[in-house]
């Protein structure tokens, strides 16, 4: 958007919030060829920590969700695997002494009702300290209550489980019919799947239980 726009022509923002492991890189991606100049909107990027609360209630917001114990899943490995391939962060001192006990994202969701004490705190804690995981959906985007206040600030809600139906229907809310790019997107379209035993399904349910909550309310609004 030029700056030399009276408040007249300036064209209506979308702000893009990114939540982690949703598909959020690939879709900033396919968008890096946007032309904002010769576009109806002016397209605004966030990184991770932006929320709905930070975004002026008068302008538009995007985002995509994943199911959070699918999300748990892709965080946990995204993590004990330093982000890689895509990326390269080193664990933190706190990942480092947790990933030392919990090998995989099943050996801590299953300690989370473990009659072990000691485990079972550790689990907790390591919930709590593990990037990604240790963020629910709740952080961006508020409480059940809060969500339907914000409705209306809501351009669309996209999900990594339907990610290129999603994508097509944003396209065309925004007027468009493709995006030119020669950039590769591969990052996150492979929709992944786990396999999730009884317990660590249970354990998870009741742990993101809020987030849960928030992702069928927010799918029975708005997804197609």
């Amino acid at each position: 958007m030029k700056n030399n726009l009276t408040i007249e022509e300036r064209k209506p923002k979308i702000h893009f919030l990114h939540i982690p492991k949703t598909g959020g890189t690939s879709l900033k991606k396919r968008f890096s060829a946007y032309d904002d100049d010769n576009s109806k909107y002016d397209l605004v990027f966030h990184r991770h920590k932006t929320r709905i609360a930070d975004v002026p209630s008068s302008e538009k917001i995007v985002f995509f969700v994943r199911h959070p114990i699918s999300r748990y899943y892709s965080s946990f490995l995204s993590r004990y695997n330093r982000g890689k391939p895509s990326y390269s962060c080193d664990w933190t001192p706190e990942e480092q002494k947790y990933f030392r006990i919990f090998r995989s994202p099943e050996s801590l969701a299953e300690a989370l009702s473990s009659l072990n004490i000691v485990k079972k705190y550790l689990a907790f804690k390591a919930m709590k300290n593990i990037r990604h995981v240790n963020r629910p959906l709740s952080y961006w985007i508020g409480s059940i209550s809060e969500m339907s206040d914000n409705f209306e600030k809501l351009f669309h809600v996209g999900y990594q489980e339907t990610y290129e139906a999603s994508y097509n229907m944003l396209l065309q809310k925004l007027g468009l019919s493709e995006i030119p790019s020669n950039t590769k997107v591969e990052h996150s379209r492979k929709i992944e799947h786990y396999e999730v035993s009884r317990r660590a399904q249970k354990n998870l349910s009741k742990y993101y239980a809020e987030d849960i909550s928030i992702y069928w309310k927010l799918a029975q609004r708005f997804e197609s």
